[in-house]
């Protein structure tokens, strides 16, 4: 076997004759490096035909897509005494953008500068314990679980998350960015070194001389071949060190059967067939001048590059665990204090529990003799009441006794006072100014039990009380002569006697005053009409707004503003034929479009009412239909406003739709109140009105009743009063031996004449004598409960009234402003005195 030695021409080389040659076997060759390293040995079989170089220079492709599973959190075991907290998943958009600071500001809750800070510490961590030249899912799991625990002692937070996936997205794409710029470099590196732009380190077996030399200084090294077998042998170790890079990342020149190829031919940037050529016979005649023993070209293979792992010395790993060890150390030690101080919270917290259990013992020790004590003292006071027990049933016999025989007093005082006025009256019935009974004669007088259902006999003619209206012109009557018979004013004295508090004289002949009129209806027609035309035009509306009540137009929609202004200024902006909707603005009053609204409402019911309606029937005018309706608009604006912010000067704000509406809430059960009350006196005034209207019917048909005139005055005196005029009223109930009945507590009207009571109770007596007066309809009757304690009313005093019959105190407490406002008429009406011992029945 004949060697051949091919002198290599190495530019730094030192001129020395070449070895002599030495036969070794392949078997018996022995390389000395300074370390552990890859294979220096390797075999590889070439083709029969030599290849063609490669124009194109190709690197092991990695894969594009890179999919980040992470590994599936473990699942705690339940137990019964604790419930699992959902843990909060990632959003849906952290996928499309992980690093925008909107997915973290929603998730977590924080601040752009503490997302900044976050994702600065976790890059950090990343950089110091993880190899940034790798993927996530391709580091140490130990590694990133120190960094995971290492965040979690920073920011507690993170735990209540799904996988803590805010931490591992700025760790995966943070990695992602570096392995990606780390390789791009590599690549790059890599590329340069092929074209000859580049450079490596040559360094001896023993590792202490390094020269740089050019890529093209590959091409030179010593081969040998046998049998069509490729087998490189390299005199030293050759480490290519990348520039800027990792040292872990080594090139050295192996055989096939790598990944990363490059042609050995390659010396420079330019790689086109006229080039290598000129390259090659160029280099064949160096070969030959400096080696003349060897004179036939040298083919060199298909040489490989490919980037392998510098195999890490054990002092470097030692010196890696001893710093991941004292991460841990330090990560276990701030985990070690943090625990420490919650242990030392909890016993605090458990000795201030121990002194609050303890106080609380001791309270309930000197508690306990209190609580016997109280205990003696409820069992004596049940056995007293059960000893007084039988005493308070005796107490309610005895009173229901006593209240039977006050029945049957007053049932007697009623009687006796009924005989005295018909004593009275047969005694001025039998009187005549020219003849007089005779001395010694005694009249027999039948009484006349006043407890049928009659009507009440008011005893006097109405007659005024001199100065009781100070500023009216009080009639003036003759008092009648005085008679001149012993026996009549012997009988004056003994009525006089017996009826002292019970009656005072009434002149029945004085003027009638003219009621108040009333008010008069805007138009002559029948108030079945006026109210058939309100109840249809309610109807409509209601309809076509598509509302249940009128109230309902608290929640309506109003018109914009914009649309209501092009309406009113004609440009041709009139609302659509199927739209109902009103304009609720200041000047609604006035607004076009609202007068479209009622024109098309107007038009409905004159098409529902027909040619033979009531409309046609009674000449009710257009004009007057919309009148109607724009008096309803105007209770329909003011549901709406009332349900409208308004603004606080208190607080300096307007107020929210929550307050708006528990204030307008409160004003409308107000307002029910009103008309509750109202709808009271109303139905009080009517039902009394119509009492005396049948009293006065009655009398008049009898023809022998004498007080005639004085239920007239009293008629006129309700007409005068109104409805305002009459009390407000409370519904209450009574206990009485044992059962609640329903009463009425009566409010005093303090601007009304105090006797104007008297002639109210006489009618309510009246109207209990009349069972048919009763309507079907409102309240039912009940007791009315009138004492000085039951308070005030506060409706407002009527205006306009006689100056009798207001309360004399009250107009001269009143301010002079409101004394005007209450403009007291000058009209005169004298009030009566009667005789008033039944009218508290």
């Amino acid at each position: 076997m004949s060697t051949s030695v091919v002198h290599h021409d190495f530019p730094y080389a030192e001129p020395a004759p070449p070895p002599p040659p030495k036969i070794v076997l392949l078997a018996h060759t022995d390389l000395h490096g300074g370390g552990p390293c890859g294979c220096l040995l390797l075999h590889g079989d070439l083709g029969d035909k030599p290849m063609p170089p490669k124009k194109k220079v190709s690197f092991l492709p990695e894969t594009n897509t890179m999919v980040h599973t992470y590994p599936p959190a473990p699942q705690p075991t339940p137990t019964p005494s604790s419930a699992v907290v959902p843990k909060i998943p990632p959003p849906c958009s952290v996928s499309r953008n992980p690093l925008d600071d909107k997915v973290y500001s929603a998730s977590l809750s924080w601040s752009t500068d503490k997302i900044s800070e976050f994702k600065a510490y976790v890059q950090q961590l990343a950089d110091e314990n993880l190899d940034t030249n790798q993927s996530l899912t391709s580091q140490s799991a130990d590694r990133v679980t120190k960094v995971i625990t290492m965040t979690l002692l920073r920011y507690p937070e993170l735990d209540n998350f799904k996988e803590h996936w805010p931490l591992r997205c700025v760790l995966i794409y943070h990695l992602k960015n570096r392995s990606r710029a780390a390789k791009q470099s590599i690549d790059r590196k890599i590329t340069n070194l092929v074209r000859g732009e580049g450079s490596y380190f040559y360094s001896n077996s023993n590792g202490r001389r390094k020269i740089m030399a050019p890529v093209a200084a590959l091409a030179r090294v010593h081969f040998r071949f046998r049998n069509k077998t490729d087998v490189i042998l390299l005199d030293h170790l050759l480490f290519i060190h990348l520039l800027d890079v990792s040292p872990r990342q080594t090139l050295f020149v192996p055989s096939t059967s790598v990944q990363a190829l490059f042609s050995t031919t390659a010396k420079g940037s330019s790689n086109t067939p006229q080039t290598r050529s000129r390259r090659r016979s160029h280099d064949d005649e160096e070969d030959r001048a400096n080696n003349p023993v060897q004179r036939q070209p040298v083919t060199l293979p298909k040489v490989r590059l490919v980037v392998v792992p510098d195999p890490t010395s054990p002092l470097e790993l030692a010196q890696e665990k001893n710093y991941a060890l004292r991460s841990e150390l330090s990560a276990a030690q701030e985990s070690a204090k943090h625990q420490a101080a919650q242990l030392e919270a909890l016993r605090a917290q458990l000795f201030q529990q121990q002194a609050t259990i303890d106080n609380m013992t001791q309270h309930e020790g000197e508690m306990e003799p209190q609580f016997f004590g109280d205990q003696e003292k409820i069992d004596k006071m049940t056995k007293d009441v059960s000893a007084l027990y039988p005493q308070l049933l005796a107490s309610q016999k005895q009173l229901m006794e006593c209240n039977k025989e006050i029945d049957r007093l007053q049932r007697l005082h009623e009687e006796r006072t009924s005989e005295a006025l018909q004593l009275r009256h047969q005694a001025q019935a039998s009187k005549s100014p020219l003849q007089a009974p005779r001395r010694g004669k005694r009249t027999n007088l039948t009484p006349v039990h006043n407890i049928s259902r009659r009507p009440i006999e008011i005893p006097l003619d109405p007659a005024p009380i001199p100065g009781s209206s100070g500023r009216a012109e009080a009639a003036t009557t003759a008092p009648p002569p005085p008679s001149t018979d012993p026996e009549v004013e012997q009988i004056a004295q003994r009525v006089a006697a017996l009826l002292k508090d019970s009656f005072v004289t009434i002149n029945g002949k004085s003027p009638k005053s003219k009621p108040s009129k009333k008010k008069t209806i805007e138009c002559d027609y029948p108030k079945e009409v006026v109210t058939y035309v309100n109840n249809k035009l309610r109807q409509i509306t209601l309809a076509r707004f598509d509302v249940q009540q009128a109230g309902d137009f608290a929640f309506h929609v109003p018109a914009s503003a914009r649309l209501a202004k092009a309406c009113g200024d004609g440009l041709n902006n009139d609302p659509p034929a199927g739209l109902f909707q009103w304009d609720f603005s200041d000047g609604y009053g006035k607004s076009r479009w609202n007068d479209l609204m009622m024109q098309k409402i107007v038009n409905l019911f004159l098409r529902d009412d027909g040619a033979n309606g009531v409309l046609t029937e009674h000449g009710v005018h257009r004009d007057f239909l919309e009148q109607k309706l724009g008096e309803q608009l105007g209770r329909y604006r003011t549901s709406w406003k009332a349900y409208q912010p308004r603004f606080l000067e208190a607080q300096g704000r307007m107020e929210t739709q929550a307050e708006a509406h528990a204030r307008a809430l409160g004003a409308n059960d107000q307002h029910l109140l009103s008309s509750r009350s109202t709808t009271m006196k109303t139905a009080k005034f009517t039902k009394r009105k119509d009492t005396v209207d049948k009293t006065i019917e009655i009398k008049k048909l009898d023809g022998t009743a004498q007080d005639i005139a004085t239920w007239e005055r009293l008629l006129e005196m309700l007409i005068l009063l109104g409805e305002q005029g009459m009390s407000s009223e409370d519904e209450d109930e009574l206990e009485v031996d044992g059962i609640k009945i329903p009463v009425f507590i009566v409010k005093i009207c303090i601007w009304r004449e105090p006797r104007i009571v008297d002639y109210l109770r006489l009618v309510d007596a009246q109207t209990a004598q009349f069972k048919g007066v009763q309507r079907p309809r409102g309240p039912k009757p009940a007791t009315r409960v009138r004492k000085p304690g039951n308070g005030n009313g506060v409706a407002k005093a009527p205006v306009g009234l006689p100056h009798s019959l207001y309360n004399e105190q009250w107009l001269a407490a009143a301010s002079p402003s409101y004394l005007k406002e209450l403009k007291v008429s000058k009209e005169a009406f004298e009030l009566f005195v009667a005789a008033t011992g039944r009218m508290g029945s």
